[in-house]
């Protein structure tokens, strides 16, 4: 029969008593370890604990990491799109555009009429010029495209030293402007219109 393995106190396990003394048939017995024994031991079981229970963790962990990476692939796609976008609406932009251009003066009279712009861009700054038709062109100025809002204004120029000014407020969805403008006439009269443009070249 093999004998139990011995070790720091332990008999398979279980602790060893070593007799002191008997007296008056009393077998006073203390541990054969001291609490150092005892606390190291205790420390070697914890660890040996947790080395147990690391394979189950590593998945955890490496699921955790596994998201994190997939979220900054998307982050770092979504704004490539975003980027991408941007850069199609700008260019899209220039070229030529001729459409309606309905006046409504200060006393309320509507008169119809046309406008053509020839458009350049830089990133987001807008130039070109704007007219009511092609042979009567202004230069734009303080053009500027942000997420599909251009904005702008131009100098009109009349007889002698007369001079008007008209803002425009405009939205480009890539395929149409429209929106307003508003000012004064070379006369020096208020006046608004509605701007609705298709491309032409």
């Amino acid at each position: 029969m093999q004998a139990p393995c011995e070790e720091n106190g332990l008999v398979d396990g279980v602790i060893m008593w070593q007799a002191t003394g008997v007296e008056g048939g009393h077998d006073d017995r203390v541990p054969a370890w001291d609490e150092d024994s005892r606390r190291a031991s205790l420390r070697r079981l914890a660890i040996g604990a947790q080395v147990t229970n690391l394979p189950h963790k590593l998945p955890l962990v490496r699921n955790k990491s596994r998201r994190i990476l997939v979220k900054q692939v998307m982050k770092t796609l979504i704004c490539l799109l975003l980027l991408t976008g941007l850069t199609l609406s700008a260019g899209e932009l220039a070229g030529k555009w001729s459409g309606k251009f309905d006046i409504t003066t200060a006393d309320g009279e509507a008169k119809p009429d046309s406008a053509v712009m020839n458009l350049k861009v830089d990133g987001t700054k807008v130039t070109g010029t704007a007219g009511p038709n092609e042979d009567q062109q202004w230069a734009i100025r303080n053009g500027k495209l942000e997420a599909g809002k251009l904005t702008f204004d131009v100098v009109l120029e009349g007889n002698g030293d007369d001079k008007g000014t008209l803002v425009f407020d405009l939205v480009f969805d890539g395929e149409t402007i429209r929106g307003s403008a508003v000012g004064t006439s070379p006369g020096g009269e208020k006046m608004s219109a509605k701007v609705d443009l298709k491309r032409v070249s």
